[in-house]
């Protein structure tokens, strides 16, 4: 059969098996997924990420709608392969967003029910320097100005962290975690997560911009899959591990494990990968991520 042919078929296809849109990668591929609506109870600065997150997708998605339409006008003959490809990688690239997406409404979802949790906690400040904010969800804030002799500040689910160009501020959680925010950052902590014995249950903290460092304190004994670090490119599972990572303005980047393994889900082009022992990898704007190379 001819190419021409073959083309035809396919958008025929694509009318069968999508209403929404028309392009098709192959014969009833994979459904893209609606997405999810989004807990009203949420702490604010979880749901005003999430919000961000699902109108940027509808942006995509009716980017790509409209790209479709206009390649499936063509006639088979100006139907090009290389527009084939870029609209099936497009396609794919939006489902695995989208399914990040819905993960994450339904892990916002399930933390707000269950018992026996403490969500707010005192934590000690290992350093704090420069110009810095702790900003919790029930608008109580501690700076510079005010944090104290003690060197105690108060986070919770919803917690915003900011930092000057001279700001750096490392956290001691109940369990010995510590993590640190280096100048000119902007980190939420969208869940934290405690049984009332002080063990942890779910930590994930949402990097926008800047410099974070994480070392594991009790954290891996208990629920591995539930501690994580999140960034607009990828998220990352942490295994029992001290690592670090730099987000820049332009959502490019990289991370550096020193110790453990880290699990790395590219959000914006999906698969998952390990990162083991003393390496690092670069990931752009875009979503791509180097190999792991190692340092010393």
């Amino acid at each position: 059969m001819k190419k021409s042919g073959l083309l035809a078929i396919v958008v025929l296809l694509s009318f069968w098996c999508m209403s929404s849109f028309l392009f098709i990668t192959a014969a009833c591929a994979e459904k893209i997924p609606a997405l999810a609506d989004i807990p009203t109870d949420v702490p604010p600065h979880a749901r005003e990420q999430l919000l961000q997150r699902k109108q940027a997708l509808e942006k995509d998605l009716a980017a790509f709608q409209a790209a479709a339409a206009v390649f499936n006008a063509k006639e088979a003959k100006d139907q090009s392969d290389s527009e084939y490809t870029e609209l099936n990688v497009w396609r794919t690239r939006y489902i695995n967003a989208a399914k990040a997406f819905n993960h994450d409404v339904a892990e916002a979802q399930k933390s707000l029910s269950q018992p026996n949790k403490v969500t707010s906690y005192t934590v000690q400040l290992g350093s704090a320097r420069g110009e810095f904010s702790i900003e919790n969800s029930d608008g109580s804030k501690f700076t510079n100005a005010n944090i104290g002799g003690g060197r105690v500040a108060r986070i919770d689910s919803g917690t915003r962290v900011t930092t000057g160009s001279s700001g750096r501020l490392q956290f001691v959680l109940p369990d010995d975690t510590t993590f640190t925010i280096g100048p000119s950052s902007d980190m939420f902590m969208d869940d934290f997560v405690y049984d009332t014995d002080n063990s942890p249950r779910k930590v994930t903290a949402r990097l926008t911009i800047g410099f974070f460092r994480w070392v594991t304190g009790k954290v891996f004994h208990k629920d591995k899959e539930k501690m994580k670090v999140i960034t607009q490119v990828v998220a990352i599972g942490i295994r029992g591990t001290d690592f670090e990572t730099f987000v820049a303005p332009d959502e490019s980047g990289y991370i550096k494990l020193f110790s453990g393994i880290l699990e790395i889900t590219p959000r914006k082009r999906g698969g998952v990968f390990i990162m083991k022992g003393k390496s690092m990898v670069k990931f752009t704007t875009d979503g791509v991520f180097s190999k792991p190379e190692p340092f010393k």
